[in-house]
């Protein structure tokens, strides 16, 4: 065997005992696939006049129904586990098949905007497409959400009302797919609780984010090896911004790990995960202790970074902890 060949042949090697694993996966380990939830306090700005905190955030992305074993009996034991957890708001951000169209395509696109319909028509739901949605015909996943009576966003904002809540929803377009158009704020919006959905993390980048933004795209690399991590990520989002939460002063960003699979037909290190995320408010603290790597106000305030995150230690007055990322 010459060089060339031989350099050919070890990854040939390995993408072939990937796929080997990942048929006993899918076939033995995952035959009753189970779904983890993570739960997440998450500290936001809130100011005197923003009213309806907590508010408690379903976040759910990269279902890939008909690929692997995500089948639509799947995704409706899914939604049944996120309706028990009695969100206030569920949200969905993107990846919702496989991006090639063929035989059966519509009618699995079907099935799947008829679960999230009747998922919305219990709690207030709100979803973005995905690059996936993008490949395979943008226009008739909006058409078929729509018609659906599903609220799906795009370069969008609708201000609305959840509970006692006053929110703003923004969905910006796939930056992956080259959809991504920068959308601000209104006015409307200064007083009110301002979520961001888009599937790229990397669209959180464009701009300073008010608000907190919601993606996925990533899975969390999907096969995460110890000491390593992710191979690889399909996103120029910041590699510290690509799964779970992610600070600084100009964004709060959350990548959800995502529940399906792509490519290949299993999870390593990157359960299939959904997130209910707690809006809270945040108490009076100075943005520079946010980002400051550690500091000490006389015994009262520090902000502390580990190996797993960043947290804000308020001695004598409880504490906030702020993951950065895992």
């Amino acid at each position: 065997m010459n060089k060339p060949e031989q350099t050919l042949f070890k990854p040939a090697v390995i993408i072939g005992l990937l796929l080997v694993l990942g048929g006993i996966l899918a076939a033995r380990v995952w035959s009753d696939l189970q779904f983890s939830m993570s739960r997440i306090d998450l500290p936001v700005a809130s100011g005197g006049s923003v009213r309806g905190l907590p508010l408690r955030v379903a976040v759910l992305g990269d279902l890939h129904v008909g690929h692997g074993i995500m089948d639509p009996d799947a995704l409706q034991r899914l939604f049944d586990t996120v309706i028990a957890e009695d969100p206030d708001l569920i949200v969905l951000v993107g990846d919702y098949a496989p991006g090639l169209t063929g035989n059966g395509f519509d009618q699995l696109r079907r099935a799947v905007v008829e679960r999230i319909r009747d998922v919305s028509a219990l709690t207030p739901t709100y979803v973005v497409l995905g690059n996936y949605e993008n490949r395979s015909g943008a226009e008739a996943w909006f058409d078929a959400f729509r018609e659906a009576g599903v609220n799906v966003l795009e370069n969008e904002v609708i201000v609305t009302n959840i509970g006692a809540a006053r929110v703003c929803v923004r969905g910006l377009g796939d930056y992956y797919s080259g959809r991504f158009r920068w959308v601000n704020w209104p006015d409307s919006c200064t007083s009110r609780i301002k979520i961001t959905l888009t599937h790229d993390p990397a669209g959180a980048f464009v701009r300073p984010v008010k608000g907190v933004t919601f993606a996925g795209h990533t899975h969390c690399g999907q096969i995460r090896f110890p000491f390593v991590g992710a191979l690889w990520m399909p996103t120029t989002a910041p590699r510290e911004a690509t799964c779970g939460l992610y600070r600084d002063q100009d964004r709060t960003l959350y990548v959800t790990s995502g529940v399906g699979t792509s490519i290949l037909p299993l999870r390593l290190g990157a359960p299939s995960t959904w997130d209910m995320v707690t809006l809270v408010a945040m108490p009076d603290v100075p943005d520079e202790l946010l980002n400051a790597r550690w500091i000490s106000c006389r015994g009262h305030v520090s902000v502390e970074n580990s190996l797993i995150g960043r947290w804000i230690r308020l001695r004598g007055g409880g504490h906030i902890d702020i993951p950065i990322i895992w």
